[in-house]
């Protein structure tokens, strides 16, 4: 990811974030938007793998991004 892709995110009031587990066996991707100044999660997922989860937020994210753009 890179300047422009964070800024068109955080333009478009919305963030991923992925994490291991406390675990350590899965890995948990909240995507947080941004309502009223306020970031609040909006989408949670857990995935076996933090390339999966990535791959996860890229696909949702992409589809906002593209509606946005519409």
């Amino acid at each position: 990811m890179d300047s422009s892709d964070i800024k068109s995110l955080t333009d478009l009031g919305y963030w991923p974030v992925v994490i291991p587990t406390r675990n350590g066996k899965k890995w948990r991707t909240s995507i947080y938007k941004k309502v009223k100044g306020t970031w609040i999660r909006d989408k949670q997922r857990l995935f076996n793998s933090p390339y999966k989860a990535y791959e996860w937020a890229i696909e949702y994210l992409g589809n906002i991004y593209y509606a946005a753009e519409k």
